[in-house]
C-alpha cells in the first residue's frame, strides 16, 4: 500500500512563542515554496513554483487569506523583500544541473523585481545557471 501523494499547497502557520499551529490552511496555488514577512504591512509573500505566482496572504486578521496571485516568469524559486520593503525579488530555477529526472527545471532562469504597491512585475533579469535562492541587503 503507497502513500497519498503529499499536499503541497498547505500554509502552516505556527504561533513562535508558544510553538503551537494556529492555522492550517490550503492556498490552491501548486508547489508552495519559499516566503517572506513583509514586516508593518501584515503580509506574506509566498512563492508557488508549479503555478508561476507569487502569492500574497495577509496575516492580520487570523484567517491569512489570499490578498492576491501575482503572475510572473516560469518556476519562481527563492523570494526576498527589499530592507525598505518597496521591492519584491524573486529567483527562477533554470535547467536543473543535477541530472535528477524529478529535478525542477524552468525555461527562464534570473530574477523578476515586483512592486510591493502596485503588486506588478516591473522587470525581469535573465542569468545563466539554476537559480535557487537570493538575498536583498541594504546598500
Amino acid at each position: 500500500m503507497s502513500n497519498p501523494p503529499a499536499k503541497n499547497d498547505i500554509l502552516y502557520v505556527f504561533d513562535s512563542a508558544s510553538d503551537q499551529l494556529v492555522f492550517q490552511g490550503q492556498l490552491r496555488h501548486r508547489d508552495l515554496h519559499l516566503m517572506a514577512e513583509a514586516a508593518g504591512v501584515g503580509e506574506q509573500w509566498v512563492t508557488a513554483r508549479q503555478a508561476n505566482r507569487v502569492i500574497v496572504v495577509e496575516t492580520t486578521s487570523g484567517r491569512f487569506q489570499v490578498i492576491t496571485a501575482i503572475a510572473v516568469a516560469d518556476k519562481p524559486d527563492g523570494l526576498a523583500l527589499s530592507p525598505d520593503g518597496v521591492r519584491a525579488f524573486v529567483a527562477h530555477r533554470g535547467q536543473a544541473v543535477t541530472g535528477d529526472p524529478f529535478a525542477l527545471t524552468g525555461t527562464q532562469p534570473g530574477f523578476s523585481v515586483i512592486s510591493t504597491a502596485s503588486r506588478k512585475v516591473l522587470g525581469h533579469v535573465p542569468l545563466d545557471g539554476d537559480i535557487h535562492g537570493l538575498a536583498v541587503r541594504r546598500r
